[in-house]
């Protein structure tokens, strides 16, 4: 505030006899002080007035709410997590292509009412509620399901025998590290597409399973899991080979032969009955571990109906992993999963990792 000669008499007036220097400028900084809290009551009552008349705009298109922007003096609609705005109109068509979530509330988007918030797979990442892992529960909620179930469609090993043992979803049960579920969809061997019959089976047979796609594995979300485990999973070639001796016993290959103090003998996978598989590690001489075993148990059926085990595996999510979201790739492309996994916006993501001029990462972009 500049204090001018004429206001300094002004004030040296009203306080009459006083004629302390200190006292004239308490007053002006009263002044000054009385001046600034009612320019701040005047912007409070014009941001609520603002946002009582917005509330109601964000919701133009279905399933957006208003949100406090960055931006000084700014506001912002946007769609709940794991959706984007989508709509029969070519503008909610563009929006959805973009993965945009947000959107101004004074933009004319979404003003004809055909506008709405919904899930697009393809972000990267994407988290489930437990009860989600159900099929049903999640297209109650207009998801995707969590996991790819593994049915007679994607299953394909040639040996029917076979593949009835790997259908449903499977939870890694007492599994030391929080890798929670799995699905054997996708897996082939080289007996696919000739059918042959049980006397023509010449075992072991190698089933090769594409674990590492969208949609194929699920972790809690916890430390061990973000820090240690998905990181290995950014890129999506990866398969899991299971080297079965016969449709109840087998092996899974392990690169931990080799490793120094580790040294892996073998993972055995043993039927137990229809649901349950003993997944056993054996360890060389020598290793710094001992036997170690988990149970590969059915949770989701077939036809996506949870198993008898299917609320022992929330159980075990509320009490061991603190109720914990699961985690689930759904896209292949490795910028995306590292980008949307470090914590970043669907849309940022998709920009970053699809903006360049081949339709690749953006020059700039970190996630390459």
């Amino acid at each position: 505030m500049t204090r001018h000669p004429a206001m300094m008499l002004l004030l040296t007036a009203l306080v009459g006899h006083v004629a302390s220097v200190r006292s004239v400028v308490d007053l002006q900084v009263v002044a000054e002080e009385a001046q600034q809290k009612a320019a701040e009551n005047a912007n409070v009552n014009a941001t609520e007035k603002v946002e009582n008349t917005h509330e109601h705009t964000c919701t133009r298109i279905g399933g957006a709410s208003l949100r406090e922007s960055h931006r000084w003096r700014s506001h912002e609609c946007e769609c709940p997590e794991n959706t984007v705005i989508n709509g029969d109109s070519q503008d909610c068509k563009d929006a959805a292509s973009s993965y945009t979530r947000t959107f101004d509330d004074e933009s004319e988007l979404g003003k004809d009412g055909s506008c709405k918030c919904e899930h697009k797979r393809g972000c990267g990442l994407i988290w489930y509620e437990v009860d989600d892992v159900i099929p049903a529960n999640a297209k109650a909620k207009d998801l995707p399901p969590a996991l790819e179930v593994g049915t007679r469609d994607n299953i394909n090993t040639g040996i029917a025998d076979l593949d009835k043992e790997y259908y449903g979803i499977w939870w890694m049960r007492d599994n030391p590290v929080p890798e929670e579920l799995a699905t054997m969809a996708g897996a082939t061997s080289r007996y696919t597409g000739v059918n042959p019959t049980k006397e023509d089976i010449q075992w072991p047979v190698d089933i090769s399973v594409p674990n590492a796609m969208h949609n194929r594995w699920a972790w809690a979300d916890n430390f061990q899991a973000n820090w240690v485990i998905m990181p290995q999973y950014y890129w999506s070639e990866a398969s899991a080979t299971f080297h079965m001796y016969n449709t109840t016993n087998g092996e899974i290959p392990t690169g931990l032969k080799t490793m120094p103090g580790v040294w892996v003998e073998k993972w055995h996978l043993d039927k137990i009955n229809d649901d349950t598989w003993l997944r056993t590690t054996t360890f060389q001489k020598g290793s710094l571990f001992s036997k170690n075993e988990y149970t590969l148990t059915r949770i989701v059926n077939e036809d996506g109906s949870a198993t008898k085990y299917f609320p022992a595996f929330k159980e075990h999510m509320i009490k061991n992993m603190s109720d914990s979201p699961l985690q689930v790739w759904d896209s292949d492309n490795p910028c995306k999963r590292k980008c949307m996994h470090r914590g970043n916006d669907c849309q940022y993501c998709h920009q970053c990792c699809t903006g360049g001029s081949d339709g690749g990462p953006t020059w700039n972009c970190r996630h390459r």
